[in-house]
């Protein structure tokens, strides 16, 4: 009987452990988080899009590296995409925004994207892309951008549009950058 209460006791010790680590961020929340849930980035912008709109968007055009005129065709993709799955749905094209920007790679642009007519299901994600791991917090991914139609990085690599080199080097981004754009990462 003892070891019956022992072997019970230890395995509810790693789900009660679990839960109050959970409720310690609910409860506390995560320095440095924004309404919407992502992390501002360096407050000199040096790193990307952290400057915000009056609703809490990213304003286009401050990520180094990518001109307002590409960043804004791609969020016309963006939207054109949307309004193809969703026709009977009213938006704009500030609904769609960048919130990564990880190059350009022989005119394909590797970026990271949200819109505020879709929620993120905060959900670990893992990605294989030519043998390189991407972990994400959440059900966003890098993607690419060829300027017709979207890759997921996979895809990419498989459809020969960007190289390991290139997936090394938007890893070696993202890795670099994650801390600042997602909570607990």
């Amino acid at each position: 009987m003892a070891n019956k209460q022992r072997a019970i006791g230890k395995s509810a010790f790693l789900p009660a452990v679990f839960i109050a680590l959970a409720l310690a961020v609910i409860l506390c929340g995560c320095p440095g988080e924004n309404e919407c849930g992502l992390r501002d980035l360096d407050a000199d912008n040096k790193e990307g899009n952290n400057l915000k709109t009056p609703d809490n968007n990213p304003t286009p055009g401050t990520f180094p590296g990518l001109s307002l005129e590409k960043e804004m065709q791609i969020r016309q993709a963006m939207m054109d995409g949307y309004l193809i799955t969703f026709p009977e749905r009213n938006c704009t094209i500030n609904d769609f925004y960048i919130i990564g920007y990880y190059g350009a790679y022989n005119d394909v642009v590797a970026i990271m994207t949200a819109s505020k007519l879709y929620e993120s299901i905060h959900i670990q994600t893992w990605v294989n892309a030519a043998g390189i791991i991407f972990i994400y917090p959440d059900n966003n991914n890098i993607m690419a951008w060829d300027g017709d139609r979207w890759f997921k990085l996979p895809e990419a690599y498989d459809a020969g549009i960007l190289t390991r080199d290139d997936i090394e080097t938007i890893r070696d981004i993202w890795e670099s950058r994650k801390l600042n754009i997602f909570c607990g990462e």
